[in-house]
């Protein structure tokens, strides 16, 4: 009790300095939480691609699987590393992903390692308390519950990677159908100017059917169908126009037309691509970069109430709560939910079919 009271009384006068001080990862205020991250911070990895760190993470298992944010992973190029709290680090490969909940899992041939147990964060009311782990000893962030365990709706139940390529078309809200009643494909409705459509010869009123020989029967098929994909990259897109079959190569841009909602949004910083679209979500109002997500977030009793799953705005930070965790741990784990290519990790590396010695920088773990 007396730990905690000394808790507030630190983080009120932090928050009663000025405002550059009253942000969730000001120092002053991540200070107070060391206690509380402390038992968790063993089980808390940093999760790099070619020396960057590009997400945090959670071990879930002693034998070497590591929970992770899928979408950060597939942003970078090059070998996958883990480093834990005590420096080391490990080559890391892709062995699960799971599409709804943007959950990767690791394997590092590490063993004997501590791994986390999820809580429930229906338990948590707004107002709360809670930190986000980092593998140092203080939290990258702190916040407060804003709004309590919820199904997501409307727009934020659909799922959008903004980190992929993009074509730069609107779609009508009613797939095309043929005559039967089944859905043929996505209708644009508009295309931007300058875009990867535009630059292609796309136009109003063509029915996209297919991308790259993959056929997308409706908008969320073409959403799906490029949600792996970085601006730069070429597709083929086949569409009816007229009722005739065409084919045209594009280019995919980044999002090249932002309304002024989503500029407002990202004053406070960027934003995580892959932000909506989750079966549940904890909200909070931490501030974390995309790279920080990833990673454990507990109560002031140090329970884990899920996994930081993405920056959705200026003040809200998400949670994919322990309770939707859970149960997957088991299915990614056995190979249920597999990469796009089994032979190969996300960053398109061949999959070692032996174990390989870690690179220690400080001792060994096994």
């Amino acid at each position: 009790m007396m730990v905690r009271l000394a808790m507030i009384v630190a983080v009120i006068a932090a928050w009663s300095s000025p405002a550059w001080a009253q942000l969730s990862n000001n120092s002053r205020l991540l200070t107070p939480f060391r206690s509380v991250v402390e038992p968790v911070r063993d089980s808390t990895v940093r999760i790099r691609i070619n020396n960057q760190d590009v997400a945090l993470g959670a071990i879930v298992s002693a034998d070497g699987y590591i929970l992770t944010k899928a979408s950060e992973l597939m942003r970078g190029k090059g070998e996958i590393t883990v480093r834990f709290s005590d420096g080391t680090e490990y080559p890391a490969q892709v062995v699960g992903t799971h599409r709804e909940t943007d959950l990767a899992m690791l394997r590092v041939h590490v063993r004997d390692l501590k791994p986390l147990q999820f809580g429930d964060s229906r338990r948590v009311k707004p107002g709360a308390w809670v930190a986000a782990v980092d593998i140092r000893s203080e939290p990258v962030a702190v916040g407060i519950v804003s709004a309590a365990t919820r199904q997501p709706t409307k727009s934020d139940a659909q799922i959008d990677n903004f980190n992929r390529g993009h074509l730069g078309i609107l779609m009508t809200s009613d797939d095309p159908t043929d005559e039967t009643g089944q859905v043929i494909g996505a209708k644009i409705m508009q295309v931007v100017r300058d875009s990867a459509a535009a630059k292609a010869g796309l136009k109003e009123g063509d029915i996209i059917i297919a991308v790259n020989g993959k056929r997308t029967p409706g908008r969320q098929a073409l959403r799906d169908a490029l949600e792996n994909s970085r601006p730069g990259d070429k597709v083929t897109i086949t569409y009816l126009r007229n009722g005739k079959e065409a084919t045209v190569e594009a280019t995919l841009k980044s999002p090249s037309e932002i309304d002024r909602s989503e500029i407002q949004n990202r004053l406070g910083g960027e934003l995580s691509g892959r932000r909506t679209g989750f079966p549940m979500i904890l909200q909070t109002d931490m501030f974390l970069r995309p790279s920080d997500c990833g990673g454990p977030v507990v109560d002031l009793d140090g329970n884990v109430l899920g996994l930081c799953i993405a920056r959705a705005g200026r003040v809200e930070t998400h949670v994919l709560p322990g309770e939707i965790i859970t149960p997957l741990i088991p299915l990614l784990k056995s190979g249920k939910f597999l990469p796009q290519d089994a032979s190969k990790d996300a960053s398109g590396t061949p999959m070692a079919p032996q174990p390989r010695k870690g690179i220690e920088t400080k001792g060994p773990r096994q």
